[in-house]
């Protein structure tokens, strides 16, 4: 039963959501032309689903900042491994890091459309360079946060500074790769959306841009509400494939706290 508390409480948020947006459309405390009920976003959800439009850019979209997300994930991993064999690296990597991560990822678009071309390539570096920096920070932190007492047993069986950076700093810090990778997830879906409104031709982005600039208002809000579903289902796909690969971190911590 405690399983499904989440998902009840995620429902009556929504519940409670859809009755305050729809107190607000029939009070005419917004103008309605722009504020439509939830009956008419519904409808429209429902019209650009059996159109096929909304699933082509939810596919899209979908397919970008999920890529985006692995090669980031990749990337940020060996450039954590190498920060941490490499206190010169650390120390070389970290004015870099600092400026990047203040920089809004979609600004990038116009210069990366005349060095790379209007194509998939702009769409990934976009997503990578957004997404890769919060993760490459989770693995830094997971890899000096080892706790001591595993890398004390394995260098008294010998074990070299790689093969305890592999076997045993890597696996503790999973979880924080992890916790790294839900900041990136969302913020490679904000950067494929927000590229796909400047320079995109497919995707929500491109849809979201098209139907509200053609005062297509409830298609517009039904874009924007698909968005947000298209974030909390690439949440819960990531959330199985990390409970198999740290589920020992759950246990130890129950044990700990009991």
């Amino acid at each position: 039963m405690s399983a499904l508390r989440p998902v009840f409480r995620f429902i009556l948020g929504v519940a409670i959501f859809a009755f305050v947006w729809e107190a607000v459309a029939r009070t005419g405390l917004a103008p309605q032309n722009l504020f439509p009920t939830v009956g008419q976003i519904g409808r429209a959800l429902v019209d650009l689903s059996r159109s096929g439009e909304l699933w082509a850019a939810a596919g899209a979209t979908l397919a970008r900042a999920a890529l985006g997300l692995a090669i980031a994930s990749v990337l940020a991993v060996l450039l954590g491994l190498a920060a941490t064999m490499s206190r010169k690296a650390r120390q070389a990597l970290a004015p870099f890091v600092d400026i990047c991560r203040t920089l809004p990822p979609p600004a990038l678009a116009p210069l990366l459309i005349f060095a790379l071309g209007l194509n998939e390539r702009m769409f990934l570096a976009v997503i990578v360079f957004a997404a890769i920096w919060p993760i490459y920070v989770a693995c830094v932190a997971g890899f000096g946060g080892t706790e001591p007492l595993p890398l004390m047993t394995a260098r008294s069986f010998g074990a070299s500074d790689r093969w305890q950076l592999f076997y045993v700093r890597l696996p503790s810090a999973l979880p924080s790769i992890f916790t790294g990778i839900r900041v990136g997830l969302g913020l490679s879906l904000m950067a494929t959306i927000a590229t796909e409104m400047i320079a995109g031709s497919s995707g929500l982005g491109f849809l979201l841009f098209d139907t509200a600039f053609s005062l297509r208002i409830p298609e517009m809000y039904a874009t924007l509400l698909a968005a947000g579903f298209l974030g909390v289902l690439f949440n819960a796909a990531l959330h199985l494939l990390k409970q198999p690969l740290v589920s020992w971190h759950t246990l130890q911590t129950e044990l700990k706290s009991s």
